[in-house]
């Protein structure tokens, strides 16, 4: 049927797939590119949010440095596209949580 293709994380590795024809997968002539991609080790993706809290906290601090590109993303999450949106985002709702606490902090002591 066609989208229903579960496909085989074995089957484009270099030992391949145990199971062969047996195999409950799809073995897709060229193979799935979501499944073929490499992930990276645990030491890198451990530095990369490590990385990223820091810059959430540098951000939390001053919200222009997003704005003005001044922030340089782990060179980890700089190679994909979607992580890379995805980090952005996150940083610009950090950056939008700081100015929304500045203008609130702000106006408080406007009032006083």
């Amino acid at each position: 049927a066609e989208g229903l293709c579960r496909p085989c994380a074995f089957v484009n590795s270099t030992e391949g797939c145990k199971f062969g024809l047996g195999c409950r997968f799809c073995h897709i002539a060229g193979g799935h590119p979501e499944i073929n991609r490499h992930r990276p080790c645990k030491g890198k993706r451990e530095r990369a949010k490590r990385k990223m809290a820091y810059l959430e906290r540098t951000i939390a601090r001053d919200p222009t440095l997003l704005h003005e590109h001044r922030v340089k993303l782990p060179a980890i999450i700089e190679r994909g596209p979607r992580v890379q949106s995805r980090a952005i985002a996150q940083l610009s709702q950090v950056a939008a949580q700081a100015q929304c606490m500045a203008e609130h902090s702000g106006a408080r002591t406007a009032r006083r």
